[in-house]
């Protein structure tokens, strides 16, 4: 008899950490500008335009993912609210907040905010933003942004204008 052997290729970190991302981002247009690769000394770097957005170190001793200190109320706010991630640590490091992790498992537990500061800083590099969409009347008569699409929301002018208070259409109209 023939014996059959399957080979089965288990994804490395880098590349269940992009596959996750990108399963978040689903849309073409951002996820071209996505970059995660495995760097010379071990670490993962999540980019955006060649940006760095997070660092992933993931070792037998040390386990934790690196963003920017502007962006981590996000991860706070989720560690706070989610008993799951009590060990989990954020430490301030000046630009960059470090927060230790268990495993990879738990760094994609994190993958929708990390898309959420990669979609910020797609945003803050320009180009990628548009001033508004078809909501514009909606999202004034609500005083937010109701796109559903919440990776394209970040790319939208009105939307920053709607959080200062500043509206332009509809029934709440201030300017």
């Amino acid at each position: 008899m023939e014996q059959i052997s399957l080979e089965i290729e288990e994804k490395t970190d880098c590349e269940r950490i992009r596959e996750a991302l990108l399963d978040i981002i689903h849309n073409p247009e951002y996820e071209r500008f996505l970059e995660v690769a495995t760097n010379k000394d071990g670490t993962i770097s999540i980019k955006a335009k060649s940006i760095l957005v997070a660092k992933v170190k993931l070792t037998h001793r040390t386990r934790y993912f690196e963003v920017r200190t502007k962006n981590v109320d996000y991860f706070e706010k989720y560690i706070s609210t989610n008993s799951i991630f009590s060990s989990c640590a954020i430490t301030n490091l000046g630009e960059w907040s470090r927060i230790t992790v268990k495993s990879v498992d738990e760094v994609l537990a994190f993958a929708s905010l990390i898309s959420i500061v990669y979609m910020l800083v797609l945003s803050e590099l320009g180009g990628e933003s548009f001033g508004c969409c078809a909501r514009y009347v909606e999202c004034s008569d609500a005083k937010e942004c109701t796109n559903p699409d919440k990776m394209m929301s970040f790319a939208c002018a009105y939307k920053r204008n709607l959080e200062a208070g500043r509206i332009f259409y509809g029934k709440n109209k201030t300017i």
